[in-house]
């Protein structure tokens, strides 16, 4: 939006008495008058030949250009530190479609964000921004008790908006946001007992709960299992999935990219074959997360989250600290690449890293199972078959 513009109708400008031209200038609604350079200077070219009516007038207009782009980077600035923070939100999340994100990603990201600032620090000026605004944020997102990646996640958006906002002109320069540190640790994955033992609990609460709408939610808790054990797609594929994006006959689901369009999430046959149950038992469901009455069941994937650590803890190896619903990620990852021997980067798709190297340190950090692997597969098929027992035993040279 131009807050400053010329008038509709007649010139820019205006040659004075003195031998001054005055801009014309339409300033947040009002006309307004500022000098923008002398006549004189300008009735001749750089090379000092005289200019026709013409090329003076074309001369006078692209001076009169510059001085309202300065107006404008002024105007738009004094104007945007003084708005309050909500309007300026408000404004990023409108334009952000034309940046190529999908209104899903906007309202999960981008209002996420916004909405959580605001309820932690309030609806200020947007040029009073300060680390004091940023820190207070932190403390906001830790009270509700977000884990550090999370925290980082959601200052990472603040960081967008702050740089978008820099280069609209509204701020000078944005503050310095640190991310929370957290210790670095090796991802824990759950073990193939205590996997089963989550399965029986979970499958047994959705076949026995005498609450018939509580037993429906254990089996909403048993189908994200199911996913993430299956595919080792992150929670938030399948829980924003609509039924429509299910395709039985290519046996794959169509999740939603964050920059719009799709990507194929194939599954396998025991997905499949559950899918196409509880579909025939819910034909009239939007969501794969259905609530039954259209709407997802829960407000995020957060929440699915928090019912799966109650599980854990009924089951005691909370205390073991396997993130819940991730730690079964975890397992995807570290079966098929240090047991299975799955191709590396088939399981870094699968997962959806944008770089192998995540893959690498966050699953193949130690390497020693992958490489005996390799050795014992070298062993038995080529190197048995060309060294023979026998010649590996040699007597001792007698001197």
């Amino acid at each position: 939006m131009k807050h400053v513009t010329a008038p509709k109708h007649g010139n820019n400008w205006q040659a004075r008495k003195d031998g001054y031209i005055a801009g014309v200038f339409i300033i947040n609604g009002k006309r307004s008058y500022r000098g923008i350079g002398r006549l004189a200077d300008l009735e001749k070219s750089p090379t000092g030949k005289r200019r026709t009516v013409k090329q003076l007038n074309d001369a006078i207009q692209s001076l009169w250009e510059t001085r309202r782009e300065e107006l404008e980077r002024k105007t738009v600035r004094l104007h945007g530190e003084k708005r309050p923070i909500k309007d300026v939100l408000q404004e990023w999340m409108d334009g952000a479609g034309n940046d190529g994100l999908s209104p899903e990603t906007v309202e999960k990201h981008y209002a996420l964000m916004a909405n959580q600032y605001l309820e932690g620090v309030g609806n200020h000026p947007l040029g009073e921004m300060s680390l004091v605004h940023v820190d207070r944020f932190k403390g906001h997102l830790a009270g509700k008790g977000l884990a550090p990646v999370t925290v980082n996640m959601r200052l990472g958006k603040l960081g967008v908006f702050l740089e978008w906002a820099r280069k609209r002109g509204y701020i000078e320069r944005p503050p310095m946001l640190e991310k929370v540190k957290e210790p670095k640790r090796a991802i824990r994955a759950p073990d193939m007992a205590q996997t089963l033992a989550l399965l029986k609990r979970i499958h047994g609460l959705a076949t026995t709960c005498p609450d018939l709408r509580q037993r429906y939610f254990y089996e909403l808790h048993w189908m994200m299992l199911l996913f993430i054990l299956g595919t080792g797609v992150r929670r938030g594929g399948p829980f924003y999935a609509k039924w429509e994006n299910v395709s039985f006959e290519q046996g794959a689901l169509l999740l939603p990219k964050s920059k719009g369009g799709e990507e194929r999430l194939y599954l396998p046959s025991t997905v499949v074959v559950y899918l196409e149950n509880r579909r025939g038992r819910y034909p009239d469901h939007v969501w794969l997360f259905d609530d039954g009455r259209g709407n997802l069941a829960y407000s995020d994937p957060h929440a699915m989250t928090t019912a799966f650590r109650r599980h854990q803890a009924v089951l005691g190896f909370a205390r073991l600290k396997i993130k819940p619903l991730h730690g079964f990620r975890s397992l995807f990852a570290t079966v098929n690449l240090n047991q299975l021997g799955a191709d590396s980067k088939s399981v870094s798709a699968l997962l959806g890293h944008a770089s192998f190297s995540t893959t690498e340190k966050a699953y193949l950090g130690g390497m020693d199972l992958a490489r005996k692997r390799v050795l014992n597969t070298y062993n038995d098929q080529v190197l048995s078959g060309l060294i023979a027992e026998n010649l590996l035993k040699i007597e001792s040279a007698k001197q």
